[in-house]
């Protein structure tokens, strides 16, 4: 039950509010000394909680002696939030967008080393595929925070997940190919053949590449796990065309037809 607080609290609730709406969701029609003593709320504070939950819209209060309260089912109530806060955020980035400079083109090579920054690009990423996306892994355990966004995206895209211990993705509920001997034999070439680059010391972790137009690099540097992103169309191309070459099931790629400017990051 701590796991459900917990979220209520990333909503915006707080600690006995949520404890309180938990307990009105699963005891039904209650009085607040009922909501109080489930949720663990002194008496003298439970008032003022189910009062500001109502305020919000969670709770409907049901006159009489004693008062009872009811809530709506949660799934018209979130989803209201939902439509409510995914109109304020369109709205923010029209304005964003209006206000930003022109001049200010966005670099093909930027490093995202925030976690946080790192899943909100590449959940953006993947909702954003408009065609395919092809992953290279060696452990599932890379894929594991975007395979729900992977599985909604596979419905409409063609989804290609290459992975260097086929048996070991079993269970993530996705389509998976083993990498051929070509692909694989490329990519120890590419780190062990002539100079060692400076790129070769990190060790990656799974690479995306979307639409032959966007790449992504996850892999650890210094001990800090870091995304490089390259959004350079020529060489993505390029690399699309080497994995169709080594993957030949996977196929040429089909070109998109441009309509405007991609987005990376939500």
């Amino acid at each position: 039950m701590q796991e459900i607080v917990d979220g209520l609290r990333n909503m915006g609730f707080t600690e006995y509010e949520a404890r309180a709406y938990l307990a009105l969701v699963r005891l039904g029609k209650s009085t607040a000394r009922e909501i109080g003593e489930t949720a663990q709320i002194p008496q003298g504070r439970i008032y003022t909680v189910l009062n500001m939950l109502a305020a919000r819209g969670f709770v409907h209060v049901l006159e009489g002696s004693p008062a009872t309260y009811h809530t709506e089912e949660p799934t018209g109530v979130f989803d209201a939030i939902r439509d409510e806060y995914c109109e304020s955020v369109n709205a923010l980035v029209r304005q964003l967008e209006e206000q930003r400079n022109a001049r200010d083109l966005p670099s093909p090579f930027w490093t995202i080393s925030s976690e946080r920054g790192i899943q909100i690009m590449l959940k953006a990423a993947v909702r954003n595929a408009r065609k395919e996306i092809i992953i290279m892994a060696f452990d599932p355990r890379h894929l594991l925070t975007v395979v729900p966004s992977l599985k909604t995206a596979a419905k409409r895209i063609n989804l290609d997940i290459l992975a260097g211990d086929k048996p070991a993705f079993a269970g993530l509920g996705l389509k998976v190919r083993g990498m051929g001997s070509d692909l694989i034999a490329l990519l120890e070439e590419m780190h062990t053949a002539g100079t060692v680059m400076e790129y070769d010391r990190m060790h990656e972790e799974c690479f995306f590449l979307i639409d032959a137009n966007v790449a992504v690099s996850i892999g650890t540097y210094a001990g800090k796990r870091n995304a490089t992103v390259i959004r350079m169309p020529t060489l993505c191309f390029m690399m699309r065309k080497l994995i169709g070459i080594a993957e030949p099931e996977i196929g040429p790629f089909e070109l998109l037809k441009p309509v405007g400017p991609e987005r990376v990051s939500g």
